[in-house]
């Protein structure tokens, strides 16, 4: 059962703390853009796609899905991706 609203921010207003913090961190990362790019190329490869694997969570929006029956939207199931470290021996 969905309850009233009865306060707070109206429906849809952007926060304004996560909007400064988005500026902020959107400004570092573009002064900063040919050092952080320098040192994600000197990280091991299995570093690289973790730090790969986290910034896609970040861009690809979650799944959602609508119930039919009910008309309300809800998020979907959760995934989660697994890292498999394949380590090659050789015989000596």
């Amino acid at each position: 059962m969905k309850r009233l609203k009865t306060g707070g921010r109206i429906t849809g207003t952007p926060n304004k703390t996560t909007k400064e913090v988005k500026i902020i961190l959107t400004d570092f990362l573009y002064s900063n853009l040919s050092e952080l790019n320098t040192i994600f190329e000197q990280l091991p490869p299995i570093e690289k796609m973790k730090i790969i694997i986290q910034v896609a969570k970040l861009l690809i929006p979650q799944p959602v899905e609508q119930n039919e029956t009910e008309g309300e939207i809800y998020k979907g199931g959760q995934f989660s991706i697994e890292m498999i470290e394949i380590v090659h021996t050789t015989k000596t």
